[in-house]
């Protein structure tokens, strides 16, 4: 019985994942023929290089304001239809615009995360019945892009004799619609798990709800103030393999082993890891966040350096340089520099890299528990020390 639901299940993802491509590839075609219709009914052999490079500005916008309005315009639809739902702005951020609700206030901030594009996390109303609305918050950027398609396609039509403004519509249109693809099949898309997923999760998937409610609990109590250790236990209670064979299902773990981290209970926030490291669930994002993590512990534990160089090659390495404001990887090179290379001096300036970082960095509870691990790290150091 298992077996064929597993079977039916792999079947399912593969078609979705096959329609997925089907319509974004059909998209990018349309659009590129109708770029090329339109350079080939306006490049003219006596064009001037001025006329030309005209032109090819006006191109150029119109395809940068068509795709970089969708983002925006997405997360603003997570946030009117949740707040139709009954939920609670937590953060709102565009990019590297982060606007973040703290005790009523709505505070600005210049944030830079490994994560990119936007994001708009909100806290759920209580429980009814032990469920929370939750279909209209994830649609929303959906309808958002789809309701952009519809006016951007008949102002499309209704502007034809304008034609680089018409030309902007249609690119407009395309570009909702691919939003609404990548975002609408429930499917894991490039590195993360779309709306689609999530709503299909929290339907059909047993511990969705939960794993789905529990997650916007912690994040709420994270924006509040509160240290993951200070909250309650039971949220943490890592789910079964199975279970975290499912993407969402599996950020309760990754949650578990944070707060086992936060509890400095190394080693039990390692045997997490392990776990989760054997998963095929998480995002890339996510399993590089685990290796830098389990580095740090390693460092704390055997510090073997044939294991740390092998977690710690060329495309690790890129990940952490390309995201080194984050507090965790400043933390773990910090640790690395420290204990396996033995270089205070170095490990120093990035310890006063870790302090530059903290003074835009929104949440301070977390960089308390960074202060801890690196403590514990000095802490670690001094005893070999010792030892010698």
């Amino acid at each position: 019985m298992r077996d064929s639901k597993a079977k039916n299940t792999d079947l399912s993802t593969t078609l979705l994942t096959g329609l997925y491509y089907f319509l974004m590839i059909a998209i990018g075609v349309f659009a590129l023929v109708i770029l090329v219709n339109f350079l080939q009914g306006h490049i003219r052999t006596d064009m001037q290089a001025s006329e030309l490079a005209l032109l090819i500005a006006g191109l150029a916008i119109a395809f940068y304001a068509a795709y970089s309005i969708q983002m925006p315009l997405h997360e603003l639809g997570h946030l009117a239809f949740g707040k139709l739902s009954g939920y609670e702005l937590l953060v709102f951020r565009i990019g590297s615009f982060m606007w973040i609700q703290k005790d009523g206030i709505i505070e600005f901030r210049r944030v830079k995360f490994a994560a990119s594009g936007g994001q708009c996390l909100m806290e759920p109303p209580a429980a009814s019945d032990g469920k929370i609305p939750y279909l209209l918050y994830n649609l929303g950027g959906i309808i958002m892009n789809f309701a952009l398609a519809l006016i951007a396609a008949g102002l499309a039509f209704l502007t034809s004799n304008i034609e680089l403004l018409s030309l902007f519509f249609v690119l407009l249109a395309a570009f909702a619609m691919a939003f609404v693809v990548m975002n609408g099949i429930p499917v894991i898309s490039g590195k993360r798990h779309n709306d689609g997923y999530n709503i299909y999760t929290i339907a059909k998937v047993e511990g969705g709800m939960r794993a789905y409610e529990t997650q916007l609990r912690i994040s709420g109590q994270i924006v509040k103030g509160k240290r993951l250790k200070e909250m309650p236990a039971a949220w943490f209670q890592l789910p079964s393999q199975e279970a975290m064979g499912n993407g969402l299902i599996a950020g309760i773990g990754i949650f578990a082993y944070k707060r086992m981290l936060d509890l400095l209970e190394i080693e039990k926030a390692d045997r997490i890891m392990v776990r989760l490291q054997e998963l095929y669930s998480l995002t890339p994002a996510q399993n590089k966040f685990i290796i830098v993590d389990r580095v740090y512990c390693e460092l704390l534990g055997d510090n073997r350096k044939g294991i740390l160089d092998y977690w710690l090659e060329k495309r690790q390495s890129n990940f952490m340089d390309a995201n080194k404001t984050e507090p965790a990887i400043i933390r773990t090179i910090f640790a690395y520099e420290l204990l396996q290379k033995k270089n205070e001096n170095l490990a120093n300036n990035f310890k006063k890299v870790f302090d530059q970082v903290t003074e835009t960095y929104p949440f301070p509870q977390e960089l308390e528990m960074e202060r801890e691990l690196i403590a514990l790290a000095e802490k670690k150091a001094e005893e070999n020390r010792k030892v010698k």
